[in-house]
């Protein structure tokens, strides 16, 4: 197994003990995103010392999210409180470059995480908070407000995650979302980067769509959500 193998398996861990460094707390068993800018937490081994550390970085009640490579058994500081399969996709080549409309992408900034936020909130992509854009570029469509929106999150020494693509209603069905897609993996390839993303196993229709632009299926995650036991 190669090392880009062995951070794509585990990549919130691999992505918090290094260039995220800076958005979250890591320990030697344990890391965790700021609460502000993303719930998903990561683990070094599934062990449950692992766990004990990461209930010292919380506060009870809180919720986190860990995608792992293996069924997870937490520490008595925690409860299960859902459990579900992600799909991990990547890509080498796109089929489908984003060669259309390329003027209308935009990048996002400060200034525009009022309307990133409401956008999240109307199409729920998955945990958006008030600094998910600090994880790195992002890209949205204005017609005026803003509309579309894709981004990066998990940073991997030679690898970037695909998140937070949604659409509002009014403006699905015009391809956008693939689009965007195409646009920040054609971003990430030419910097040798690969580029990958997640998306839940029965979500069948965004799994064609990633299929159709050249992604190709990697391997399936547990997905965890844990609440801080009081």
């Amino acid at each position: 197994m190669t090392p880009l193998d062995i951070a794509l398996n585990n990549p919130v861990w691999h992505s918090l003990t290094g260039s995220h460094a800076h958005l979250g707390n890591a320990g030697t068993l344990a890391a965790l995103y700021h609460c502000d800018v993303t719930p998903f937490a990561g683990l070094a081994e599934p062990s449950a010392e692992a766990f004990v550390q990461l209930a010292k970085m919380t506060t009870p009640g809180q919720v986190v999210a860990l995608p792992s490579a293996q069924a997870v058994h937490p520490s008595s500081e925690w409860q299960i409180i859902h459990q579900t399969t992600v799909e991990q996709f990547t890509c080498s080549q796109l089929v489908t470059p984003a060669l259309e409309n390329r003027a209308q992408w935009i990048a996002l900034g400060a200034a525009d995480t009022d309307q990133m936020l409401a956008l999240a909130a109307q199409t729920q992509p998955g945990p958006f908070g008030i600094r998910t854009r600090e994880c790195g570029h992002y890209i949205g469509v204005r017609a005026p407000e803003l509309v579309a929106m894709a981004g990066e999150r998990f940073q991997l020494q030679g690898a970037v995650e695909i998140s937070g693509v949604c659409t509002a209603a009014s403006h699905r069905g015009k391809g956008l979302g693939g689009r965007m897609v195409a646009a920040l993996a054609e971003r990430m390839l030419a910097r040798d980067t690969v580029p990958f993303l997640h998306v839940v196993t029965t979500n069948t229709s965004a799994i064609r769509l990633y299929e159709a632009l050249g992604f190709s299926h990697r391997t399936t995650l547990q997905l965890t959500t844990l609440k801080r036991n009081a």
